[in-house]
């Protein structure tokens, strides 16, 4: 929770998108980082520990909160910044896709735990480029995170849409761990798979040869 609370900007209206228990919000709360909290969940039942955890306290007036999937019906609520994290990369581009009448939208900060290539693209057709990312280790499982704002961005290879632009060029131990687990993953299907079929060996084989063009882009930037 931390890190992706770093990526926060500070004094801004924070919408917190599947609360669940709503950890991150009562930080925003806490520690003054946001101006307002929105937080939300698709689950009455896990909003509801949330609304009794600050029922009577200072944060009740800070953390507004909503039974909603995503951000819908929170178009007059003026957010700033959306936090979606612990959903797929598909999902998260399906309600960032229905966000798109919050015209007030300026930043997100996301944590997709599968689906980082899926999602990259469809940032960058709604009109927003990664700025900043981290990569996280938690419990064996590798995860990034995003922080993107209004801007263009590109993404045609296999490499870009899996990688991204930034963590190449500002590696950490968990994104390089990464790299090399989607490596040995693409290695071990073409090692021990004799009828995989043909088109998705080349498949495989193409993506390797951009995974070996990121770990070039690794090293370059470790050495600097």
């Amino acid at each position: 929770m931390e890190r992706i609370y770093s990526l926060i900007p500070d004094g801004k209206i924070v919408a917190d998108i599947g609360t669940d228990h709503g950890q991150l919000a009562v930080a925003l709360a806490e520690r003054e980082k946001a101006k307002k909290i929105i937080a939300t969940d698709i689950s009455a039942s896990s909003l509801q520990k949330l609304i009794l955890r600050i029922q009577g306290t200072p944060l009740e007036k800070r953390i507004k909160t909503f039974v909603t999937d995503g951000l819908e019906g929170l178009e007059k609520e003026g957010i700033q910044v959306a936090v979606i994290a612990g959903m797929g990369g598909v999902l998260i581009g399906k309600i960032l896709e229905k966000a798109g009448t919050i015209s007030s939208l300026e930043s997100l900060v996301l944590c997709p735990h599968v689906g980082v290539e899926e999602l990259r693209p469809k940032l960058a057709d709604l009109g927003f480029a990664v700025k900043k990312e981290d990569f996280v280790e938690e419990e064996g499982k590798l995860y990034p995170l995003l922080f993107a704002s209004k801007g263009e961005e590109t993404y045609i290879t296999f490499g870009e849409k899996k990688f991204g632009h930034y963590m190449p060029e500002h590696p950490n131990e968990a994104f390089q761990k990464f790299v090399h687990r989607e490596k040995e993953t693409r290695q071990k299907l073409l090692q021990n798979n004799s009828k995989l079929p043909e088109k998705r060996r080349d498949e495989l084989k193409r993506e390797l040869i951009e995974i070996g063009k990121v770990e070039k882009t690794i090293e370059t930037h470790r050495n600097l």
